[in-house]
Parts: structure tokens; sequence; C-alpha cells
């Protein structure tokens, strides 16, 4: 059996969309010894953790990626990508090479996933480089605009306000949080139907998807202790289950090779893979 190590701490850094104020919450980092020789590299196993003991009964929990769930990021994360890769010298890229090196998991941060194009071409850049060119060009200059401006919410606010009847809405995403605000410009009021938003900015570097941290800080601040969590990726998939919750998977727009990714999620795990974020009120 593997050993898990559960610390508790304090974390000011939650955000609580519906105050839009700042709340302390309790985030169980996992120290797992992966016995798993499929999850030694990707991440955590449904197998390796539980939920955590005590919690409130009853309470179910709808949690929902950001990019491609809920909005529609094939016009600029993309189109960031491609652009970092060809300005730091890795040539061009294609909608296809993104989406394999996706699909392959652990690659669910976009400035990783763009830095690893660049060695897999040959090229070596300092992490720090791609992160500054990927934040310039995705967030904008004083005389370039930002690529997030080509993104388009999915979920319309009375659908929303319908999911949450009986559920309490949160979102986990690989975005900071300064990118959340960007995308509340964006939703406008639809953001507001969830309670809370788990950024990477609330996890200790390293723990993102496909590790369940992020889950598991939602469903600590919300108080549940069943649920489910909708995303697009296998990444999404494996830290669903790894956090004990049901795993709905959704093909994003413009991902191409649909039913390869809906297999792909599948096999990972995947309860159901939806066709549309828009075909979950009908689903659940």
């Amino acid at each position: 059996m593997p050993s898990i190590i559960l610390r508790q701490f304090e974390h000011p850094g939650a955000m609580t969309m519906k105050s839009s104020a700042q709340t302390a919450i309790r985030v169980f980092i996992m120290t797992t010894r992966y016995h798993d020789p499929r999850f030694d590299a990707q991440g955590t196993s449904v197998d390796d953790v539980g939920m955590c003991p005590g919690e409130p009964a009853g309470v179910f929990a709808l949690l929902l990626d950001m990019d491609r769930v809920l909005e529609d990021v094939s016009r600029s994360f993309r189109r960031v990508i491609r652009d970092v890769v060809g300005a730091l010298g890795g040539g061009d890229v294609s909608a296809a090479d993104i989406q394999s090196l996706k699909q392959e998991g652990g690659f669910n941060d976009d400035i990783r996933l763009s830095a690893e194009l660049l060695r897999r071409r040959g090229t070596r850049v300092e992490d720090g480089r791609v992160r500054k060119l990927f934040d310039e060009l995705y967030q904008g200059t004083a005389t370039r605009p930002g690529a997030w401006r080509e993104e388009t919410w999915l979920l319309p606010a009375d659908a929303l306000a319908r999911l949450s009847r009986g559920r309490r809405l949160g979102v986990v995403t690989g975005r900071t949080r300064e990118e959340v605000h960007i995308a509340r410009g964006l939703a406008g009021q639809a953001l507001d139907a969830f309670e809370c938003v788990i950024t990477q900015d609330e996890l200790p570097p390293g723990r993102g998807k496909p590790r369940p941290d992020g889950i598991l800080a939602a469903l600590e601040v919300l108080g549940a202790s069943r649920g489910a969590y909708v995303g697009d990726a296998v990444d999404d998939v494996r830290a669903a289950r790894a956090a004990g919750l049901r795993a709905i998977g959704v093909i994003p727009p413009g991902a191409g090779a649909g039913r390869e990714l809906e297999d792909l999620m599948l096999e990972a795990g995947a309860d159901t893979v939806l066709g549309s974020v828009c075909e979950l009120e009908d689903r659940l």
C-alpha cells in the first residue's frame, strides 16, 4: 500500500467569487510514495487518495476547469503557444502538435508545454524567458493587444444558475489569479455562480493537475464530500479520480480528433465524455 502523509496549513489565497474577498482555506498536500508505475511521473492514482475524514455528508460539489471548458481559448492560449515556440527558434507548431502533447498528460501548464515543444525540437530556452514572452503575448503590452481578447465564454449565466440548484459550484484551474480576473471581464455575471476559484497560485509549485490538490482544496472550501469535476484533458480526469470524484470529460472547441480524445479520457477513467459543456445540464 502507498504511504500517504497529509499536512494541513493555512493558505490565504483562495478566491471567493461571490464576495470578491480573500478567505483562508485549508489545503491538504499529499506526499505519496507511488507504487503504481503508471503514475510515477504523472501524479496520484485514485487508490492513493481518499476523501478527508470528518467532512459533512450530502453536499455535492460541481467543479469545472476553466480553459476549453468554460472558455474557448483556441484563439488565445493555443495561438500564444505557437507564437512563443516560433519566436524562440522552435519553428512552426500546428494545433495537432499541441493537442498531441496535451494528450500525453503532464502538460496542463501551457508555459511548460511551450518549453517542452522547444526542447523536443532541439531548442533549450530558460524557463523564465519562456514565461516572460508567454505572459507578454497573452496579457498584452502597451503596443500590442493581448491574446485574451480573442477568448469567448461558453456557458451562459442562466445555465450555471440551473446547475447550481442543489449543488455548490467551483472552478479549479491552472490559470493564475491575474488570468482569472481577465476571464471575469469576459464572463460577466456568469462567473458569480461559482462560490470559489482555486488557481495555480493557491497551490505549491508542482502540485497542479494531474495531482488532486486543487480539487481537494475546492472541496474543503465548499464543505463538500462528494461531487464531479469537468475537464477537457487526460490530466483533468486523473485529478478527479485521484480526489475520489466523478470525472466528466468535455471535447473542447477546436480540439480536432475528438474521438481520439474521448477514448483517451475514457481510458484514463472518465465516467462520461460530453461533446460540449452545454450538454452538462442534461447529462447531470
